[in-house]
């Protein structure tokens, strides 16, 4: 399901905000991506003052856009792929692997998404 209706009752987004963004044509996610500022990790998302949102929905739309880039949400042309967070090449080698399962700092997670 699309996060920008939420789930359910639960939205992320006031629903005058997505009545102010529907009036505005801005119905996709794709349509708030930052593609300048995002990179093989991580998406950008545009800003209110790019959206031309209103003060009163700043805090609204900066806490939406935090949950979408901490759900590593990701616009991209073409198909999905494995991304691995702890190699800049984002592909996943036992040698990248090996400093992070035997870290006395950290235990070993799966950091895939």
């Amino acid at each position: 399901m699309d996060p920008w209706y939420g789930c359910g009752n639960a939205f992320r987004l006031p629903l005058d905000l997505i009545q102010y963004l529907s009036n505005a044509s801005i119905t996709y996610l794709e349509q708030i991506a930052n593609p300048e500022h995002s990179n093989i990790f991580t998406q950008a998302w545009k800003s209110v003052i790019h959206l031309g949102i209103p003060d009163n929905w700043h805090p609204d739309w900066l806490s939406y856009t935090n949950a979408l880039t901490e759900s590593h949400v990701r616009i991209i042309d073409g198909e999905d792929e494995l991304i691995w967070a702890h190699a800049k090449h984002g592909n996943y080698t036992p040698k990248d692997r090996y400093p992070i399962i035997y870290s006395a700092h950290k235990p070993p997670v799966i950091d895939w998404w």
